[in-house]
């Protein structure tokens, strides 16, 4: 993945600050803010299909599909 890539040769991070958990499923790691706190954080991929704090379950559960989200 060019992202990978990318950082492991130029020693690039970034932050990206985004309510769209497809967008957020690019990152390596999230972090979910509630209120401004984190109240999880880890793999994209843990935190995407497995989320450990009910807010972030919330967020993913009430996340668009494809299904929904062309209607």
């Amino acid at each position: 993945m060019l992202t990978t890539l990318v950082r492991d040769r130029d020693g690039l991070s970034l932050v990206l600050v985004t309510h769209d958990l497809d967008t957020a499923a690019l990152a390596h790691r999230i972090a979910v803010l509630d209120a401004g706190t984190i109240v999880e954080q880890g793999p994209a991929r843990r935190i995407l299909t497995a989320p450990a704090h009910p807010f972030t379950a919330s967020l993913v559960a009430r996340a668009p599909t494809a299904a929904t989200r062309d209607q």
